[in-house]
């Protein structure tokens, strides 16, 4: 597993994340805002996590619907992101080593063009500037090819 990297919202990270794992350290703030990018700049998906309302959202997917997720909320532990690309592209978040959602998103997403989105691989991630306050730290697993340099 990588080092863990301080969080700095708004920078783009080079990434390469296709079947790899993401962790990201929480605080007791209330939303995590991370965006996955194409290698040309679009947008291959994002999760937000509302801790304090127990929501998910995952973006250019269901079309600004917050769903559910049960048990704690998810303040001040570590979330890990298992995104997978490709034809049947899924996406697993676990806080702490329980798992709170698992999607299949050929059988979720609603929004028109997911499939442009969610079946591409990353080549960058960042955390949104404005709306993520929770995010404080993140690393990769090592198989899952995330380079965590700021991108110049």
């Amino acid at each position: 597993m990588a080092d863990w990297k301080r969080i700095v919202k708004g920078i783009e990270y080079r990434a390469y994340l296709q079947d790899g794992n993401l962790e990201i350290k929480s605080n007791s703030e209330n939303r995590i805002d991370v965006r996955f990018l194409q290698i040309d700049g679009g947008i291959a998906g994002g999760v937000e996590i509302h801790l304090q309302s127990k929501e998910y959202f995952l973006r250019h997917c269901s079309n600004s619907q917050r769903v559910s997720y049960g048990g704690d909320n998810g303040y001040n532990g570590i979330w890990k992101i298992e995104r997978k690309s490709g034809d049947n592209p899924e996406i697993t978040v676990s806080w702490n080593g329980v798992e709170k959602f698992q999607i299949q998103l050929s059988s979720y997403c609603s929004y028109s063009s997911w499939a442009d989105h969610w079946k591409e691989d990353v080549a960058s991630l960042y955390f949104h500037s404005t709306e993520d306050k929770a995010s404080v730290e993140f690393r990769a697993s090592e198989s899952g090819n995330l380079c965590a340099t700021v991108k110049l």
